[in-house]
């Protein structure tokens, strides 16, 4: 399937009440489901973190395993893909992690989030070293049906068999990458947890958007343009569905079946036919 590109100057027309409303719609759905981070069987739970230039998800990974008193087996899942180098800009416009922009070029996904991990969460690099924080890479991975086959592989591999497993992914891929793993763990006894934050576009008087998380404004370098975010909610929907040209079981089979609430369908629509005609 085709990436779904808006253009910036088309996009600007969807930048109406309605039209943002219709944005939120659309993102809300494919941010959930989320569940909370808890360490509720802390022996049995792996978290798995999926590469991306949303460096929101590495922070609050790094976050909870930084604060967790239990032991911990995490995954670092991504290679290197057609989106990478967008992580790169993230590191590099970032203010904390600017001063190694220059280490991170070149690196999988992966080897970015441990080079991020071991440098501005030194108890991660404590916590690794005294063996209370477990850590497997895969940095082969170049989407998310293979971060989810060779994080079931990596696991496998260390005789890992988590009861309960985060899945942390970008917002935008968070519904995708849930039923890829949905599909690929099928039938083994594990729980399966996505997480994921949910981003809003809010609309000032004067027509400016920002970013809001939580009720917090987010600053820009945070997380995307509004164009790039567009494409990648429209692009997201045709994927999911569970048809012909989808990415389900009566498409291409790379994914569990996800049911799209028709709220969210005629959202897509209306967004779809804006851009369209504009």
């Amino acid at each position: 399937m085709s990436a779904f590109v808006a253009r910036p100057t088309k996009v600007q027309s969807l930048l109406t009440s309605h039209g943002v409303e219709d944005i939120n719609t659309v993102s809300s759905f494919l941010a959930s489901p989320s569940h909370a981070f808890d360490c509720s069987d802390p022996t049995h739970t792996v978290y798995v973190l999926i590469g991306s230039a949303i460096l929101t998800t590495a922070e609050a990974v790094f976050d909870h395993v930084s604060e967790s008193a239990y032991p911990i087996t995490l995954v670092l899942a991504g290679g290197i893909g057609h989106s990478t180098s967008l992580l790169y800009e993230a590191v590099s416009r970032h203010p904390r992690y600017s001063p190694i922009a220059s280490r991170v070029q070149q690196l999988p996904e992966a080897q970015v989030f441990k080079l991020l991990m071991v440098e501005f969460w030194p108890d991660l690099a404590d916590k690794l070293n005294n063996g209370t924080l477990t850590l497997l890479i895969d940095d082969r991975s170049t989407n998310c049906g293979a971060n989810a086959i060779e994080a079931k592989r990596e696991l496998d591999y260390h005789g890992v068999k988590p009861k309960r497993l985060f899945i942390i992914q970008d917002p935008t891929m968070n519904r995708r990458t849930y039923a890829t793993f949905e599909k690929v763990f099928n039938g083994d006894k594990v729980e399966l947890l996505p997480w994921s934050f949910f981003p809003r576009l809010i609309l000032s008087d004067d027509g400016f958007v920002a970013w809001e998380v939580q009720g917090k404004k987010m600053n820009k370098h945070e997380l995307w343009e509004p164009a790039r975010f567009v494409s990648l909610i429209l692009g997201e929907i045709p994927r999911i569905r569970d048809d012909a040209v989808g990415y389900g079981p009566n498409g291409a089979g790379y994914i569990a079946h996800v049911d799209i609430p028709e709220e969210v369908e005629q959202a897509w629509r209306r967004l779809n036919n804006a851009l369209e005609s504009a």
